[in-house]
């Protein structure tokens, strides 16, 4: 059933750039994440020793669907005329900001790699701990924390800055995307990048590869979009193939570092890219076909989605469970683990099939409207800032869910700062 899958996804993904002509719209996002992970099953089917079962096929595939109508009745109840680009604006930061900030970036980076050293001298034992003994156990430590208590690998108060930092990040990639594709601008957009690269120095250090790559991935889209407004749809396919050839050697090295986090001695490129995404929907078929218990919270409703909104409730001394986020791992008979059983199962665990379907639609219909308004109304302003944002979260729903599970008081706090920045560094020409 799994080339059966891979070939009903290509034709869906065919149907859907048919309709928008656009490989980065909503559904061909998702599409291809699920691709990608359908792909990485074909190779490795027979070393998991598993067969994809039907009901998985069309577990998937129902889901899909109802995404895909969702956009369609979306985009077609939205009515707004097509505009021009307009209203150019220029994004700005005075040098000596920069300056400052790097300072202070590179001190909480400092403050943050003392941390996690410290608990790894508490972890490993001894007294000499290097950057290789960091880093090849971040990931476990990190995992350890979070699933036995609520304290963390670094400080509430370091951390809090860290997601201060997520947020101007994210606005000065897009404010560096807008300077270069809609100003024309490359000079000195360089040091706008600069947040970023602090931030994911920030998550390598708590093992975190993800949170990484989502930063590639909305800079990537953010691009791309601003290049359609500009030149059209044709030229950004075009403009795409170049940087999808650029930025894939960056990936591979990305997802090859996770044998360096995990420390893994028997650490294979083979194993680590193909296992890693081709397990995800192996797993999901696993625990449709009841082979894996995950619900460790049955009498909270929500429990695997909401985990953000009871770790505030928890925070602010409510009484109820702790939860991870992270699912319980599970082992194929090759001996190989992963805890990732894609986006799909979290809804299926809290709501069942038929409030899997509901979401799904619900969502299609939301990023139908979103991507309507954006590609017509042409408006790079603050609500195209979030529209990219969690748009770069389909990409990844092959592998996890990272809408209602992300809905926290750190989402709250990241786009306040999202919505001071945007106000703070972009004025009028």
């Amino acid at each position: 059933m799994t080339i059966v899958l891979f070939f009903t996804l290509i034709l869906l993904l065919c149907f859907d750039l048919y309709i928008n002509k656009n490989i980065l719209a909503p559904f061909c996002l998702l599409a291809l994440s699920f691709l990608q992970r359908c792909l990485g099953l074909l190779f490795v089917e027979n070393d998991l020793e598993v067969n994809l079962h039907i009901e998985t096929y069309f577990f998937i595939l129902s889901t899909l669907i109802l995404f895909f109508l969702g956009g369609l009745i979306g985009r077609y109840l939205y009515k707004i005329q097509y505009n021009e680009l307009v209203g150019h604006k220029i994004f700005y930061i005075n040098k000596k900001i920069c300056w400052i900030y790097m300072f202070v970036g590179a001190g909480a980076l400092y403050l943050c790699y003392q941390y996690v050293s410290n608990f790894a001298l508490l972890v490993l034992g001894g007294t000499n701990i290097g950057v290789a003994d960091v880093m090849g156990n971040a990931r476990s430590m990190s995992m350890t924390v979070m699933s036995q208590t609520t304290e963390r690998l670094i400080p509430t108060w370091l951390l809090a800055l860290i997601h201060i930092n997520d947020g101007l990040s994210y606005i000065c990639i897009y404010g560096a995307m807008y300077n270069i594709v809609i100003n024309k601008n490359h000079k000195e957009s360089w040091m706008y990048f600069i947040p970023s690269v602090f931030s994911s120095c920030y998550y390598f250090l708590m093992g975190s590869r993800a949170l990484i790559i989502s930063f590639i991935t909305y800079g990537v889209i953010i691009y791309c979009y601003m290049f359609i407004f500009v030149h059209g749809l044709k030229k950004m396919q075009q403009k795409l193939i170049k940087i999808i050839m650029i930025m894939l050697p960056v990936l591979l090295i990305l997802a090859s570092a996770g044998g360096i986090m995990r420390s893994e001695k028997d650490y294979s490129f083979y194993k680590d890219m193909f296992i890693r995404d081709g397990s995800c929907i192996a797993a999901l078929d696993y625990y449709l076909q009841d082979k894996v218990d995950l619900n460790s919270n049955p009498a909270l409703i929500g429990a695997n989605t909401f985990i953000g909104v009871y770790g505030a409730m928890e925070s602010i001394g409510v009484n109820v469970p702790h939860l991870y986020l992270p699912a319980r791992p599970m082992w194929f008979s090759n001996g190989s683990m992963t805890n990732l059983y894609t986006g799909l199962m979290r809804y299926h665990l809290d709501y069942g099939i038929i409030g899997t379907l509901v979401i799904m639609f619900i969502l299609g219909f939301v990023f139908g409207i979103a991507y309507k308004y954006s590609i017509y109304k042409r408006k790079t302003g603050f609500f195209f800032i979030v529209y990219i944002y969690y748009l770069k979260n389909l990409f990844s729903m092959g592998a996890e869910e990272r809408f209602l599970t992300t809905i926290s008081l750190s989402l709250i706090f990241n786009m306040i700062f999202m919505f001071l920045f945007y106000k703070m560094f972009f004025r009028e020409e």
